[in-house]
């Protein structure tokens, strides 16, 4: 199929989900990524050791390790086990992967102690609802450019060759696409979840400049990226709470 062409026949959804979803640094699929649980178990060690040295206090024991690779997800911490899932390509380094381990070890500590408490329906699932708004999202330029960058380098080869001028008519009205301001539903979760979250990041950044780890670059934009998309989220969050009467728990003040 040409190259030109292949674009045109598409849908505009679809490839604005595709690159939407890859752009968030915990959804999407992973390539060339460790999948045996030993490979985590030996940097696990590793972690330990580093931030006993770096005299991090443990809170908690480290949480036992499994696999699970329909989690679409780096990593998720659930029924007091960190469960390793489909490891994005942007983290890519063992030291991002030592940095996805504390990321979860931290949000194991601060459930243990109750930092950022959450109301649970009775099935001991986080409550959410869909509230019934939307709002406008206006894609951040962080997220443009890596899309536009992801677009360049992984989807335009796959064209077959193109002129200079076709390149850059793709390249435009790709960053025209992934820039267009749309509506979405506003699902509602607990801010705390938000908070919690945000704090984790912090951590899991600031702890690399402690020597325990070191973060690539890629994933230290991804993990910006994440952090602005949090941010805004959180702010919609407590202004929901505010005018709805709830806790940052989500429980009825």
């Amino acid at each position: 199929m040409e190259g030109k062409d292949f674009m045109q026949k598409l849908p505009l959804l679809p490839w604005l989900i595709y690159f939407m979803s890859w752009l968030l640094p915990f959804t999407g699929t992973a390539q060339h990524q460790p999948q045996e649980l030993a490979y985590w178990e030996s940097i696990k060690d590793s972690l330990i050791t580093g931030l006993e040295v770096s005299g991090q206090r443990m809170i908690v024991p480290f949480p036992p390790l499994a696999m699970d690779l329909k989690i679409p997800a780096n990593a998720r911490f659930d029924r007091d086990t960190i469960f390793i899932g489909q490891v994005q390509d942007a983290f890519g380094t063992t030291g991002d992967h030592l940095s996805l381990l504390y990321h979860e070890y931290l949000h194991a500590t601060y459930q243990v102690v109750k930092m950022y408490p959450v109301c649970e329906e009775e099935d001991g699932t986080i409550v959410q609802w869909d509230t019934g708004e939307t709002f406008s999202y206006t894609p951040l330029s962080r997220e443009v450019r890596q899309g536009l960058q992801h677009f360049e380098e992984e989807v335009l080869p796959t064209y077959g060759a193109l002129t200079a001028a076709e390149k850059a008519q793709h390249l435009a009205e790709m960053e025209k696409t992934l820039s267009q301001v749309r509506d979405q539903a506003f699902i509602y979760a607990p801010s705390n979840l938000a908070k919690e979250e945000i704090q984790v990041y912090i951590r899991q950044l600031s702890t690399a400049h402690l020597g325990v780890y070191t973060i690539s670059p890629k994933a230290h934009e991804a993990i910006q990226l994440r952090l602005a998309q949090l941010k805004e989220s959180l702010a919609r969050r407590v202004d929901y709470e505010r005018r709805k009467k709830l806790a940052p728990s989500g429980c009825p003040l």
